[in-house]
């Protein structure tokens, strides 16, 4: 892969916000809906490729990436909050890393892409 180097992080102000929500047998983990997460989709797990694609578009049985395995999607959830998000653009917009709740574990941090610069 493409190394993760950070060029900004800022914090978005508090207001409402499309975010998704993606469950797990294991637990969830929610992003903005214009999030990018690392996907291998439901019809080209024998391949087991991992693409980019907004958390908005994933689908019940995708597959998404952590440190440790892969979970797969049992359901999406669309909502609007109020929130304030962080946002991070890496230098090379083919990079990612991997990110968890306040909750999670390092193993079951979710791999995502940086915003797009």
């Amino acid at each position: 892969g493409h190394a993760a180097i950070v060029h900004s992080v800022r914090t978005l102000s508090y207001c409402e916000r499309n975010v998704v929500t993606l469950h797990f047998f294991e637990g969830a983990f929610t992003v903005t809906a214009s999030h990018i997460v690392m996907v291998c989709l439901q019809q080209s797990q024998q391949r087991k490729s991992f693409r980019p694609m907004l958390a908005s578009q994933v689908q019940p049985g995708d597959i998404l990436r952590t440190l440790a395995s892969q979970l797969n999607v049992t359901s999406v959830k669309p909502d609007v909050i109020k929130t304030c998000v962080v946002e991070v653009q890496l230098k090379d917009t083919r990079g990612s890393f991997f990110v968890g709740g306040s909750t999670a574990k390092p193993p079951a941090f979710v791999e995502v892409c940086g915003a797009l610069a």
